[in-house]
């Protein structure tokens, strides 16, 4: 990996899955060291696929890609994530860690600055997504 960042590789290129390098590793191996090493090495965590979602908002879909791993969002964190990136459809990772009623996710996210009140395109609120 370190040779491909060393020949300047498009850090924020979307592959043919229209993710970005750092979703598609996220997603793949789910692991925070991993995550860490692509931070590191330059990726950035604001960066989006095509839908609008960030790798912090994957690491809060708890169905599709798994159990949800505090650990990844607290590396993607500690390297300047934003936890009010809405998607195309004006979520934000809150929305999706309420989605599947993780509260130690949304606590943690809350605590990270998450937007208690965002309203999504649909007219709902983290709170009307956990009900």
């Amino acid at each position: 990996m370190e040779r491909m960042v060393d020949a300047n590789i498009n850090k924020e290129v979307l592959t043919n899955q229209d993710e970005t390098p750092l979703i598609l590793v996220l997603k793949t191996w789910k692991d925070e060291t991993k995550v860490m090493e692509m931070l590191d090495l330059g990726f950035s965590p604001l960066g989006t696929d095509r839908s609008g979602m960030t790798a912090l908002s994957y690491a809060c879909n708890k169905p599709q890609y798994g159990r949800i791993n505090l650990g990844i969002i607290e590396v993607l964190f500690s390297k300047g994530a934003d936890p009010n990136i809405k998607d195309n459809y004006g979520r934000i990772a809150l929305d999706i860690a309420l989605l599947y009623k993780d509260i130690p996710i949304t606590e943690c996210l809350i605590e990270h600055g998450s937007e208690v009140n965002n309203i999504d395109s649909q007219g709902n609120t983290p709170l009307t997504l956990y009900n």
